[in-house]
């Protein structure tokens, strides 16, 4: 048995997000034990400079590395409190896996026309965390695959794998996050047959008509949508503004695809044709299901037989009445599974850690991908003899 942290940096808005495991085995016989997860919330001035960082917006070499450092004491005092808590102490924690999400090095933006890879990176140094909490950190998941030529695969979909191959069902695991990321796991577990993909639309759309209609950051627990009416007249419209529906499903990152353009278009043709502010949700709430029922009738082979819900937006009521109405399936949280709604990132990272230390790099084929890609991750070793 071994105790690994798992770590996920989080979006601006939710914060970072650590979960406590103890795990044994690895690969399809692993089990593990959730003992501990927690979230904190960035205060406004790191969530400002993150989303300068994220964005690209943020220019000063300085500046990122100062967050980046400021990140770093963050996690580690809060993960400090975590192992004299809930473990015996630092020593006792084989590793923390740290998964980050990676983007475009906005440094690198006025690189060669000849290069054809700008080069990933992601927040913090992880060097510079295992420092801070005398813990090994296992790290670069994405990075590794795209410094290797080998993006394009969704790294969590391995470890969906690990936790739901065994149900033995057609299973569609649906995150309903700030944009909507699928699984498909066959009922006979077969790896290559497994599909990941990003299904459309997530939170991020309905929290931004949420704020502008009403001035409040999230439509909690989909109240507003369930208090309006369908209307067919602006979910036409949705479908044809959407430029994704007809296309496969997409891999990399459509958040901004749905960002303010999309909402301010969605608006005016609702003022338009006057429809109530509550029908805008009801719709578009509505909409985000139908783009995932979409995906599944046009790009899986057969159908789904049971729907795992995680993610933010699974705590919208309304959004999960509707999935019977388009699914002929089982519908379920994920807590149901022993596997909380809002740390799918932070437990993964901490399986993904166990997979990389037991095998001292992780070799499963990547479900989800045309061809045998490999997941790929960097260790960052503490020196205890060092003074």
């Amino acid at each position: 048995m071994s105790k690994i942290i798992g770590l996920y940096p989080g979006n601006t808005g939710l914060g970072f997000k650590l979960a406590l495991l103890e795990i044994s085995g690895s690969g399809p016989a692993v089990k593990f034990k959730i003992l501990h997860t927690c979230r904190q919330a960035y205060n406004n001035l790191h969530q400002q400079s993150l989303e300068k960082y994220c964005s690209l917006r943020q220019n000063d070499p300085k500046e990122i590395e100062r967050l980046d450092a400021c990140l770093a004491h963050i996690w580690a005092k809060k993960i400090k409190f975590i192992t004299d808590r809930y473990a015996a102490g630092v020593d006792s924690i084989a590793a923390i896996g740290y998964l980050s999400w990676p983007f475009n090095d906005q440094t690198m933006r006025n690189k060669p026309a000849e290069s054809r890879m700008t080069p990933l990176v992601q927040i913090s140094d992880p060097a510079v965390l295992a420092r801070l909490t005398g813990i090994n950190i296992i790290s670069d998941f994405y990075v590794g695959q795209h410094a290797a030529g080998k993006a394009g695969g969704n790294i969590l979909s391995y470890t969906d794998w690990l936790q739901f191959s065994r149900l033995k069902k057609n299973v569609l695991l649906v995150n309903l996050g700030r944009q909507t990321d699928c699984t498909y796991i066959p009922a006979d577990e077969h790896q290559s047959k497994i599909k990941s993909f990003i299904a459309g639309p997530g939170n991020k759309l309905i929290d931004e008509l949420t704020r502008r209609l009403y001035e409040v950051p999230f439509d909690r627990n989909g109240t507003r949508a369930g208090l309006g009416r369908f209307s067919e007249k602006l979910f036409g419209f949705l479908q044809k503004k959407d430029e994704f529906i007809a296309k496969s499903p997409a891999r990399d990152s459509i958040e901004d695809s749905y960002g303010t353009p999309f909402v301010l278009s969605v608006l005016r043709q609702a003022l338009r044709w006057r429809i109530p502010e509550p029908d805008i949700l009801n719709t578009v709430s509505r909409y985000l299901v139908f783009r995932v029922w979409k995906s599944c009738q046009d790009f899986l082979p057969t159908a789904v037989k049971l729907i795992i819900l995680s993610g933010s937006g699974s705590h919208n009521v309304f959004i999960r009445k509707m999935f019977p109405d388009f699914f002929q399936a089982a519908v379920k949280q994920s807590s149901g599974y022993d596997l909380p709604e809002d740390f799918r990132e932070a437990v993964a990272a901490a399986l993904l850690a166990n997979e990389y230390e037991r095998s001292n790099a992780v070799k499963s084929s990547l479900p989800g991908s045309r061809t045998g890609r490999s997941l790929i991750g960097t260790i960052y070793r503490v020196n205890k003899n060092r003074s």
